[in-house]
């Protein structure tokens, strides 16, 4: 029960940082993009989605990040390339078998339950940014593994707006600790 309530506050926060995104769309349709991908993704794989990373440069997207079942990362490339708007998918998903010794089941439910409770956290942190931040909301990149937020800013966010995201981002229920980097 717990872990679909989990799941339900993932698909509705997608939704509403997917609904930001169209608002920002005229300015950067690769963020729209990459989040409409990110949510099919969610939509059509679960949890086994929130293993691939979705990158988009020029409507073009590539897939990034380990599954482990072969029918996945088929069926992850199948899915952006049905995302309206992808001109392109690269799918460098990469198979990795599970652990010896670890019960197929156990393994399972406790890496999806590690890996929904980040992905929660990673979208609150984001969508506080676009609430708060607007467009520039979208420009910060937000990632967190294991409750620690990871933040990749533009070089032209001004440092006292960059401490006031980190600040915002602190504030945020669940995160352990928030790092800040430079987006390369």
């Amino acid at each position: 029960m717990r872990f679909a309530l989990r799941a339900l506050a993932l698909v509705f926060a997608a939704s509403v940082l997917l609904a930001g995104a169209a608002r920002a769309q005229d300015e950067n349709p690769d963020w729209s993009i990459t989040l409409r991908v990110k949510l099919a993704l969610l939509q059509k794989l679960g949890t086994d989605a929130l293993h691939i990373e979705v990158i988009t440069s020029e409507r073009e997207v590539q897939l990034a990040g380990t599954v482990k079942k072969r029918e996945t990362r088929e069926l992850a490339g199948e899915v952006a390339r049905s995302v309206e708007d992808v001109k392109k998918v690269r799918n460098d998903v990469r198979l990795v078998p599970p652990k010896k010794g670890e019960g197929k089941v156990e393994a399972a439910a406790s890496e999806a339950e590690a890996e929904l409770a980040d992905a929660v956290l990673e979208s609150k942190a984001q969508l506080a940014l676009i609430e708060k931040f607007g467009s520039d909301g979208f420009r910060v990149s937000v990632e967190a593994a294991s409750g620690v937020l990871t933040l990749e800013f533009p070089d032209d966010i001004a440092a006292d707006r960059r401490r006031d995201m980190v600040g915002l981002v602190e504030d945020v229920g669940g995160a352990k600790r928030v790092v800040t980097l430079k987006k390369r």
